[in-house]
């Protein structure tokens, strides 16, 4: 697959923003509106994600960084986690947040 630009989408509610780039798909942000939390939306958009990703062999990436101040971040690290992603000791930006990759699975 060719690099792409970035993909907005809407799952079930959940604002998705991501990019093929470099045989890895990027995830830039997964956002639920605030009233819309604990549904199961941002389960929901990883599976979708996640799926793409297998389907096409992708290694996947992204920034683990809340969205707000209450949203936790150990909280945030474990969610991914539940999806194979693991922290690379990177730090994204100054606060501390995690930058977090998952491997490609094949076939």
């Amino acid at each position: 697959m060719t690099d792409s630009s970035i993909q907005d989408e809407t799952i079930n509610g959940a604002r998705i923003s991501y990019r093929v780039q470099e045989g890895t798909l990027v995830l830039f942000s997964l956002r639920v509106p605030q009233r819309k939390r604990r549904q199961g939306l941002a389960h929901g958009a990883m599976r979708y994600l996640t799926d793409k990703a297998d389907a096409l062999c992708l290694a996947m990436k992204l920034d683990a960084s809340p969205l707000d101040a209450r949203t936790r971040t150990d909280k945030l690290v474990a969610f991914y986690e539940s999806y194979g992603f693991a922290c690379t000791g990177v730090s994204v930006n100054p606060v501390g947040d995690p930058e977090m990759k998952r491997p490609a699975k094949h076939s």
